[in-house]
């Protein structure tokens, strides 16, 4: 009987691994692309924001997201591991988060060969919506080398904006930034044709110099979404700030104090960004 046992608990055991094993090859990165995003995000001034975003690439799919956020991730979950392991069993937990990467972006993409599924944060909830890969692109006749790599031309109107995009036959992978896939090789370079939005490849890092990496996106962002439309989320995200400043003032909070003060400061900033925001999709169709 207790050699019956040690078999099943030995079985138990190979079962596990290769489990495991197998999570951890679904996660680990064929490729890793960065793209340095430029964006003119808010309508009533020039300022162009800059930010790494990156594409990570897995066997059957990819996922684009800022850099920023996923550290941002990393480091809240290291925060909230730290508390649990220090506070003793019984008392309030209070986590102090550590300094945070400033980012202004809180999406993700996912892209597979069939759809791209849309994700993005509000609080600690997220939501998601999936749309088909664009097959509107118009191949273009002209050729570019940019960052080493020799490109095509495809031009694209969507979503209100028109684009002009670069890719690359000599990497054949159908991906790109943010929702920009479907073309017969990796998108290198692509700008809205008014100058307001613009991501271009800055880094590329292969296989052999990932030494078994993995995806850095935490997998909450993406496994546990609520199906919206993105006017939705718009609604939600503005709503949510909305409501945070009322209660403030209905609820009577002293707001001279600096730490509150600065609380509503920054939720009436966010306010301010929504009704001006210059969304890179300007209509839904």
């Amino acid at each position: 009987m207790k050699q019956i046992k040690n078999i099943v608990i030995f079985l138990g055991l190979i079962f596990s691994t290769l489990l495991l094993a197998q999570k951890n090859d679904e996660n680990t990165l064929e490729v890793e692309f960065a793209y340095l995003s430029k964006a003119k995000l808010d309508k009533t001034n020039s300022f162009v924001d800059e930010e790494v975003f990156l594409l990570q690439v897995l066997k059957d799919k990819a996922f684009f997201f800022s850099e920023n956020m996923a550290k941002n991730d990393s480091a809240r979950q290291s925060d909230i591991y730290r508390v649990l392991a220090a506070t003793p069993k019984g008392r309030p937990i209070n986590v102090t988060m550590s300094d945070r990467l400033k980012s202004k972006y809180d999406y993700s993409v996912l892209q597979t060969s069939q759809e791209n599924h849309y994700f993005e944060g509000n609080g600690s909830s997220s939501y998601t919506y999936k749309e088909p890969v664009i097959k509107d692109w118009k191949l273009i006749n002209e050729s570019e080398t940019i960052n080493t790599f020799s490109c095509k031309k495809a031009t694209l109107h969507y979503k209100g904006r028109d684009w002009v995009a670069w890719y690359s036959p000599e990497i054949p992978l159908p991906y790109g930034p943010y929702k920009f896939t479907g073309l017969p090789g990796l998108v290198v370079k692509i700008e809205s044709e008014d100058g307001e939005f613009s991501f271009e490849l800055v880094k590329s890092t292969f296989k052999d110099n990932l030494n078994g990496k993995a995806l850095s996106l935490q997998d909450s962002r993406y496994k546990k979404a609520t199906p919206a439309t993105f006017s939705e989320i718009r609604k939600m995200k503005k709503s949510n700030i909305e409501r945070l400043v009322a209660e403030a003032v209905s609820m009577g909070i002293d707001t001279s104090a600096e730490n509150v003060r600065n609380l509503l400061e920054r939720q009436k900033r966010k306010l301010h960004n929504f009704e001006n925001e210059n969304l890179i999709e300007k209509t839904e169709h």
